[in-house]
């Protein structure tokens, strides 16, 4: 596990607190030529901000082969990170931040990095490199290409619009970026198996590319430098056994994603959100961990088909259809996938029961709305146990609980077979009864919110209560709940509770 917060970082060198002095100078400068360039030339705030995003990631580069404590980095993230939020906040320095989305990117580029000094400094500088040089300039180039492409091709993933010439100059700009950082800092890599380094240089690169493609409203400052970094540790600190897990995982989670794209289990978002989540479970965990995803993906995929017909009937009131976008991948799979890079770093197998239980959770509720939906059956609000409408949130069935019951025994029983020796060494039977018992009250809960906080829409056209924003080719009104806790947010609330409740019995 990375060493966090040692005490070598905050030991200062005359030399380092002179470059500390001479790095925000430098910084300052920077800011104050873009806007200056933006002002008087007329140039655009995305240019001017790149500017800067790759001045800043070429110091940080510079300051990693150099420096003997981390100090000067961290206080000078600190400080960005805090002087950003103000200016975004009073909007000083339009040269600096995305003014056409108003986001908080510039923010979280400085924190990004500093949560990565503290980790890596002490011992995987080549990490910290990765993960701020792969921002600071594939992330530009992908922007500035993508701008000054004649004919974009252009795509959504999530909620900004991206486009391939963007995230080809991404791609290859970041295989020469984390090349060069091979070549310079661990070039005993290259040395003991050039063919294997190879292979996972094109996969950091494809990988962070995909990951920015993905990402919305500045979140690719965190993601991207985490992805890049978590990649070349990776790298540093496995087996060549496990280098070569990481590529057939991914490369299994891209037929996964490919396949379920074709057969319209995911949307093409969805796809992608499934060969970056299998990506790092499979290339972790193995088998053995993704087993359970695996059999709470396809099962959920194919019961979602198997009632496609009837549930079609009423998709004027759910919010989300039978084929699975981006949004419904995270909403099931980011707690897992975290839980996966947890046990990553610190190694203690009861995580996999908590992992088996976030998937419990999630397989319960979509079997029990699969089935209560396709078996029909008279439907009652969770809360006062009166007859609701087909469709309600908040709103179970008989046939619909006992859907869950059984969605979460599948998990539990897939847990049971990939890893056996664990389960026996615990007990079987007890652990398989808490893994169904947290999936059933996950379920329960994400009932219950649908019941109070979920929110619910009316139609000004056709005045149906609906789970869909826009409805009718119209906004519908909120009448109930919040906006926030829409069907991905319960879900994602759903899989967590199913979780902390292995985790509060087991730790």
């Amino acid at each position: 596990m990375p060493e966090i917060l040692n005490a070598n970082i905050f030991t200062l060198s005359a030399g380092d607190t002179w470059f500390l002095g001479i790095a925000l100078g430098a910084l300052a400068v920077l800011v104050i030529i873009s806007e200056w360039i933006r002002t008087h030339y007329g140039w655009t705030g995305e240019i001017t901000r790149k500017i800067v995003h790759i001045g800043t990631g070429l110091l940080i580069f510079l300051a990693a082969l150099r420096l003997e404590s981390g100090y000067p980095l961290v206080a000078i993230g600190v400080f960005f990170t805090a002087f950003n939020f103000i200016a975004v906040r009073r909007d000083w320095f339009r040269g600096m931040h995305d003014t056409e989305r108003h986001t908080y990117g510039t923010v979280y580029y400085p924190a990004a990095v500093t949560v990565l000094i503290l980790f890596f400094w002490e011992h995987y500088k080549p990490a910290l490199a990765a993960g701020v040089l792969v921002m600071a300039v594939g992330d530009a180039l992908a922007a500035l290409v993508g701008k000054k492409a004649r004919q974009p091709h252009l795509f959504y993933l999530s909620a900004d619009r991206k486009s391939a010439e963007g995230s080809a100059a991404m791609f290859l700009s970041s295989w020469l970026v984390i090349g060069l950082i091979y070549v310079m800092m661990i070039p005993e890599a290259l040395r003991a198996d050039r063919a294997l380094s190879l292979g996972i240089i094109t996969l950091t690169a494809f990988f962070t590319t995909v990951v920015e493609a993905a990402s919305s409203r500045g979140f690719d400052n965190i993601t991207v430098p985490f992805a890049a970094a978590w990649m070349v540790h990776f790298q540093m600190t496995q087996p060549a056994d496990a280098l070569i897990q990481l590529l057939h995982g991914a490369l299994l989670s891209a037929i996964v994603g490919y396949l379920t794209y074709r057969l319209k289990f995911l949307t093409l978002s969805g796809a992608v959100g499934a060969f970056m989540l299998g990506t790092v479970i499979f290339g972790i965990g193995g088998w053995v961990w993704s087993i359970p995803i695996l059999t709470f993906f396809i099962s959920a995929s194919v019961i979602s088909k198997a009632g496609r017909r009837r549930k079609e009937q009423l998709d004027d009131l759910f919010e989300k259809s039978s084929t699975r976008d981006f949004g419904q991948v995270l909403a099931n799979g980011a707690v897992p996938g975290v839980i996966m890079l947890i046990y990553y770093f610190i190694q203690d197998e009861r995580l996999y029961l908590v992992y088996c239980g976030v998937l419990a959770a999630v397989a319960a509720d979509t079997w029990a709305t699969e089935t209560g939906t396709w078996l029909g059956g008279t439907v009652r609000h969770i809360l006062t146990f009166q007859k609701v409408e087909t469709g309600s949130s908040g709103g179970v069935t008989v046939f619909g609980t006992l859907g869950g019951a059984i969605g979460a025994a599948l998990i539990a029983m897939a847990g049971f077979l990939s890893n056996a020796t664990f389960f026996a060494a615990h007990g079987a039977v007890p652990i398989i009864a808490l893994v169904v018992t947290a999936g059933c009250i996950g379920c329960l809960l994400d009932s219950v919110l649908g019941a109070t906080l979920q929110s619910q829409y009316r139609c000004p056209v056709c005045g149906k209560v609906t789970e869909k924003i826009i409805h009718c080719g119209a906004e519908s009104h909120l009448i109930r709940g919040y906006r926030m806790m829409h069907n991905d947010s319960v879900n994602l609330l759903c899989g967590m509770v199913g979780g902390m409740i292995i985790l509060f019995v087991s730790f």
